[in-house]
């Protein structure tokens, strides 16, 4: 991995000091030196000239890919070339994964194996592309002791391409890999965002040997700034410094009352931004894909129920640890009967919710009262399951129920539907942008719709302002106009008040446990 100078002239004591912020930023007499990321963010604040960006770097390309998607592999390997990692954020519905068969296909088209590590609820996508493209040495390792498990370690330890889910990465490297894997893809990359979960470590060790690796996700910051450490900690290593260093220069990082470290906020974000151009690919729908039919967001608030008005007024007392899960779940039953009334009438649909009994809920109404038929889908079906239930979907022209956790990712649904209905708000506003994506996305020949349904005068509104604040976060870092139109959605049906007014009383108003945390 290379490392860069920047030479200045003249600097005072002030300049050092603040050079010295920058992480993984080494500071001589005259001049400082490191990645070409961290030069180039001593080169803004200098106001001298700053690295280049990395040019593409041809490799063998197998047909069919689009001119975005070969524009995108060819960055890639001139970043892994150089970085030995990379990250591949494009957004949501662009092909991520046939750009990363391409890639790894090219840098072990003479020797070496790939090892994918993905949500369970994706190995199979893993496998029909890997199928599509030609690949024909691919094992699937999945939980199980039949005699067909067993089969598919042992082809393991020598197939080119080995798939496998987050919790089993660790136990597939040990013994299936006595030689390091020469590509690491990590799919759906956000995942692994816990900076002291096991899965984070273990993904840290597996990639100090592997050749070359890349992460992969639509969302690369899933709520926070903070969220980005583990997964550059797993690509690049200390090129971002210590955690402590990244916080408080990137995350608003501050000793708090308590004297912990308050690590929730952003800070220096066009600095961020520029330094992670450097080893990231991301390009969005908007940009790329001019023939996608185009995408349009509807709030219909609905009138709160005295169940609801009671439980959101508890949780603003702070009335028992329980008050904000009550005060939501109270607007979720609210909220049912619109729902029912709006998915009836689409007839052909993607309805999401937060939770299982919801879901079976909202489905058996349909189904018994609405004369609406529909597929269900739940985190405990299996994977191959939900697949089934989606091509039925789409070939009887079904709506769709389903848990955002169990289809808001990784799943193509184009064609199902071109309505898409929240029947709940989700805290990570980005976990939302995913699940628009299953419709909004490549093969999708109708305009497509997303209707949230938001009840007034309730826990809602306190969740559309968080919603709010981290899409701005999200915007900051990122340095586009991601997910904006999301943003101006929701943001301006709270009552009439900017985005700054939001900003600037979320804190009082939300508890501290609306958020998620960054912890597995």
């Amino acid at each position: 991995m290379s490392e860069y100078t920047v030479f200045m002239k003249d600097a005072d004591e002030k300049t050092y000091e603040e050079l010295a912020k920058i992480p993984g930023l080494r500071i001589g007499e005259g001049r400082v030196v490191g990645r070409i990321d961290a030069c180039a963010a001593a080169a803004r604040l200098l106001g001298v000239k700053a690295p280049p960006q990395l040019q593409p770097v041809d490799l063998p390309l197998p047909d069919g890919l689009r001119d975005y998607q070969v524009e995108g592999v060819k960055r890639l390997n001139a970043i892994v070339k150089e970085m030995g990692g990379a990250l591949l954020a494009d957004d949501m519905g662009l092909g991520k994964t046939r750009q990363a068969t391409a890639l790894a296909a090219g840098l072990t088209k003479k020797s070496g194996r790939v090892l994918v590590v993905c949500p369970a609820y994706v190995r199979e996508t893993w496998l029909d592309e890997l199928s599509k493209w030609g690949e024909r040495s691919v094992t699937v390792i999945r939980p199980g002791n039949t005699k067909r498990h067993v089969r598919a370690w042992e082809e393991a330890k020598t197939a080119k391409w080995v798939v496998c889910s987050y919790e089993m990465a660790g136990k597939v490297y040990e013994e299936c890999f006595y030689d390091a894997p020469r590509a690491l893809i990590m799919d759906e990359g956000h995942l692994v965002k816990g900076r002291d979960a096991k899965r984070a470590k273990k993904l840290e060790e597996i990639g100090k040997f592997a050749t070359y690796r890349l992460l992969m996700t639509g969302t690369p910051m899933w709520s926070r700034p903070r969220d980005f450490y583990q997964l550059l900690r797993i690509l690049f290593g200390s090129a971002f410094g210590t955690k402590f260093n990244f916080d408080v220069r990137y995350c608003g990082g501050r000793i708090n009352d308590w004297g912990g470290l308050d690590n929730r906020g952003v800070s220096n974000a066009e600095e961020l931004q520029h330094r992670l151009s450097y080893y990231m690919v991301r390009r969005e729908k908007r940009d790329v894909l001019k023939e996608l039919p185009p995408l349009t967001r509807q709030v219909i608030w609905c009138d709160p129920t005295a169940e609801a008005t009671r439980e959101f007024q508890a949780a603003m007392r702070g009335f028992g640890a329980g008050a904000v899960s009550d005060a939501l779940n109270a607007t979720l039953r609210g909220k049912v009967e619109p729902v029912l009334d709006y998915a009836q009438q689409a007839r052909r649909f993607l309805l999401f919710t937060y939770m299982k009994e919801h879901a079976h809920q909202i489905a058996e109404l349909l189904r018994t009262k609405r004369d609406t038929p529909c597929v269900l889908i739940t985190g405990d079906l299996p994977v191959e399951k939900r697949a089934s239930l989606i091509a039925q979907a789409r070939s009887s022209g079904q709506g769709v129920v389903a848990t955002i956790d169990s289809a808001g990712a990784g799943l193509n649904m184009q064609g199902v539907a071109s309505v898409g209905i929240m029947h709940a708000i989700d805290w990570v506003p980005l976990k939302l942008a995913q699940a628009e994506a299953r419709l909004h996305r490549m093969g999708q020949t109708e305009p497509v719709q997303w209707v949230y349904f938001a009840m007034r005068e309730s826990m809602d509104s306190v969740v559309v302002r968080n919603v709010v604040e981290k899409l701005g976060q999200w915007a900051a870092i990122m340095g586009q106009q991601s997910n904006r139109d999301l943003m101006d959605t929701l943001g301006d049906t709270v009552d009439g008040r900017t985005e700054k007014d939001v900003l600037a009383d979320i804190y009082r108003d939300l508890q501290e446990g609306g958020d998620n945390g960054d912890e597995d």
